[in-house]
């Protein structure tokens, strides 16, 4: 295993970052994908280097970014808090126009398809023996970057590793006179604009790279749009308790939400039934997007979701042990809850380790295996 500083060298060797290069930073436009690239830009910012920010629309219910993205001819990309299916994807439609790219990623490895050009990946197994899945992509940006501490737990928050991070969130709360629950409540308006405010996250985007403390966020527009959200998300959850289907043998709770709200209500209702798998869908158009949530480690989430849409016709699905999202074709929704009452019946529920890296681990159509074995009575 490299240390950090081992990982820090090696990251600027490749970049190798001129004054007046052209970078992308291609990022996941949650919380943590947020807090990475206001870190990312920073640093190309100090670099002498011009940037251009690039937000993976998962729903896809805006205009896809790739047009945009290649009236520019990159000398480097960085891509953020996505896993190589989502790099894939991005890829496949760019091609050469990235240049040499980097990773900054703490999802399991995927293959990555569509390369054209030389690359390099860093995960928290290169050079960490933290659960990858509580090391989150805004903090390893910060350990090789550098940046803004507090933007950074706003990551660590919004990925859910402030356990893991305590002492890092405690500093921060010193160093800036916040409470810790403040810190808390920051992560919430970021998490509220990157679920239903899509739109503006560019706006916010600048306004974190430009802020001079964290309670300029608390005096912001943005704040304002939380507190209707809170509201909106309450009755969702109110609604999921008297509308979700469970499916007692394989324990698993089917919903569908309304748009921007799957993600943070898969969260809330984890919490309250962790020994259950949670299965929330959301409308996406010509689309359904999915998260799944088990909260006592005892279903592999990642796993789960890329089995589920694996038949799927441009289907993505993948993340952690605990939480993980997927997109398909609304026209296979029926599908993917077949397939996911089979892997879960197939699958009895077993305590996973936290600190099981699954590096170099390639989750393909060959090597997922499942256990045969009879249905729970």
């Amino acid at each position: 295993m490299k240390s950090i500083s081992t990982i820090r060298r090696e990251v600027f060797d490749f970049l190798a970052i001129e004054p007046g290069m052209n970078i992308a930073i291609v990022s996941d436009n949650d919380e943590d994908g947020l807090a990475s690239a206001v870190q990312a830009k920073l640093f190309v910012d100090m670099s002498g280097a011009q940037s251009k920010i690039f937000f993976y629309d998962h729903s896809m219910k805006q205009a896809r970014f790739f047009d945009d993205f290649n009236k520019i001819k990159f000398d480097r990309t960085l891509f953020l808090d996505l896993n190589e299916s989502f790099i894939s994807d991005v890829l496949e439609h760019v091609g050469e126009n990235v240049g040499k790219f980097l990773v900054i990623d703490h999802h399991e490895t995927l293959p990555l398809n569509f390369v054209q050009t030389e690359y390099f990946s860093i995960k928290p197994w290169d050079f960490s023996k933290v659960t990858p899945s509580h090391y989150p992509a805004s903090k390893m940006v910060y350990d090789i970057f550098g940046g803004i501490d507090w933007v950074c737990a706003i990551g660590v928050i919004g990925d859910y590793a402030f356990k893991e991070w305590a002492r890092f969130i405690k500093q921060v709360s010193k160093n800036h006179s916040i409470s810790e629950e403040e810190l808390h409540e920051l992560a919430g308006i970021v998490g509220c604009i990157s679920a239903a405010h899509s739109r503006k996250i560019t706006d916010l985007f600048e306004f974190l790279c430009s802020a001079k403390s964290p309670r300029d966020l608390f005096d912001s527009w943005f704040s304002d749009l939380k507190k209707e959200f809170d509201e909106a998300l309450l009755r969702e959850k109110k609604r999921f308790y008297t509308e979700a289907i469970f499916v007692e043998d394989a324990n698993v709770y089917f919903f569908e939400t309304k748009p921007n709200f799957r993600s943070k209500l898969s969260n809330l209702i984890s919490k309250e039934l962790s020994s259950s798998t949670i299965v929330i869908f959301e409308d996406q158009g010509v689309n359904f997007g999915a998260s799944f949530r088990r909260n006592d480690f005892k279903v592999n989430c990642g796993k789960l979701a890329f089995f589920a849409v694996q038949e799927a016709k441009k289907g993505r699905g993948g993340g952690h042990i605990p939480a993980a999202a997927a997109t398909f074709p609304r026209t296979y929704l029926t599908r993917l809850k077949e397939k996911t009452l089979f892997y879960l019946r197939e699958n009895h529920p077993t305590k996973i380790p936290r600190s099981k890296s699954n590096k170099g681990e390639l989750i393909t159509k060959q090597n997922i295996k499942i256990k045969k074995t009879k249905k729970r009575k």
